[in-house]
């Protein structure tokens, strides 16, 4: 199939600013038009199944979309400054889920998404220092989402399936905390923490389909569009997965001789959940166990660069790079929520039969920069 988007609108914006203080205002407005175009229909063709009719081309289905924002800063002297900014979204909905299930069928519950942010901050600026620490709360209501989500039916039977969750709202909100100080001219140092909590708020809906894009129930039976097929997702509190809610780095960069740098860096990854199933979520008991916490994790990598100055203009770079550096193997995602119990096999806590993807292992890099 072809996609087709027609897209169009304006943006201002309005600024203030003094020594001590800058203020601003700005916003937006856009229409974005869909059209999906499938070549395989013939048009008027109808369904037998259903006695739906598909034509070749859909027209093109509009949606207004805006957003307004606005910030304020004060600097209370040269080294320290507050800020803070809000602002709203409601933004069109991506092609997919205007026409879902990889049919030539508008979406009939399609909406914009919604989407309130806000922000506070502190910054402190000196000649070895510089730190800044955010606090957010973001509300993200009328998702859509369509992810993989196979039916395992027992005995050895899967399904192959696809979900469409509808009227997702998340709570994002956190504190971030980064930093870089200049010890001498032969090391700096950088440093960052960032503790979120971000949850679903309130149910959803979820509709599954299979491989011939037909609608199904949890056993994997095809069911005619809008019964049984919409399924109520009990999602209340449930962690967000597929991002890291706590997360930490600290960087070296040691500098023994003049163009030579050398970077060792150390992450830390905890509080990162599997993607959001929607058979673990069909029931309230269910629900109560919550997204599946997958293990924590460290990382190193270490890096060199050196600089070859050949004239006023000319300078050639080489660089080198290994990344997971102690060859960590971890767990990067998870396609399940399969709790752990006393029969469980397990690694590292988690229920091998979970469907996981590991992170890389140990990579290189190399390369070169010539300027002229």
């Amino acid at each position: 199939n072809e996609g087709e988007v027609i897209w169009y609108g304006g943006f201002g914006q309005v600024e203030y600013t003094t020594d001590k203080f800058s203020a601003f205002v700005q916003g937006s407005v856009s229409n974005q038009g869909f059209q999906r175009i499938d070549d395989f229909i013939i048009d008027g063709v109808t369904l037998s199944k259903k006695g739906e009719v598909m034509n070749t081309k859909t027209g093109f289905q509009n949606k207004i979309g805006y957003n307004v924002k606005g910030g304020v800063n004060y600097n209370i002297n040269e080294h320290h400054n507050v800020f803070a900014n809000i602002g709203y979204y409601s933004k069109q909905p991506f092609f997919d889920s205007v026409y879902p299930n990889y049919k030539n069928f508008l979406n009939p519950l399609v909406t914009n998404e919604k989407i309130l942010g806000m922000e506070l901050g502190y910054g402190f600026k000196s000649e070895f220092v510089n730190a800044n620490l955010n606090l957010y709360r973001t509300s993200w209501k009328d998702r859509f989402l369509r992810k993989p989500n196979n039916l395992n039916l027992g005995g050895g039977r899967e399904v192959r399936a696809f979900a469409n969750i509808l009227g997702i709202e998340e709570i994002h909100q956190g504190v971030e905390v980064e930093a870089n100080a200049k010890i001498n001219k032969y090391l700096k140092v950088n440093a960052m923490l960032s503790l979120g909590d971000w949850f679903y708020k309130g149910d959803a809906t979820g509709t599954l389909i299979n491989e011939n894009s037909n609608p199904i129930d949890l056993q994997g039976n095809e069911v005619p569009a809008g019964s049984a097929a919409q399924t109520k997702l009990f999602l209340e509190d449930v962690k967000v997965g597929t991002t890291a809610q706590t997360t930490a780095a600290l960087g070296l960069i040691v500098s023994p001789i003049d163009n030579l740098k050398i970077d060792i860096d150390w992450r830390y990854v905890d509080n990162l959940y599997a993607n959001l199933n929607v058979s673990s979520f069909t029931t309230e008991a269910a629900a109560k166990k919550g997204a599946l916490r997958l293990p924590a994790f460290h990382l190193f990598d270490l890096g060199a660069s050196y600089k070859w100055q050949l004239s006023e203009k000319q300078r050639i770079s080489l660089f080198a790079h290994v990344y997971n550096l102690l060859d960590t193997y971890y767990i990067n995602e998870s396609y399940d929520n399969i709790h752990a119990t006393d029969r469980s096999i397990t690694y590292k806590g988690i229920d091998v039969n979970n469907r996981v993807y590991f992170g890389d292992g140990r990579t290189f890099s190399f390369g070169v920069r010539y300027n002229f």
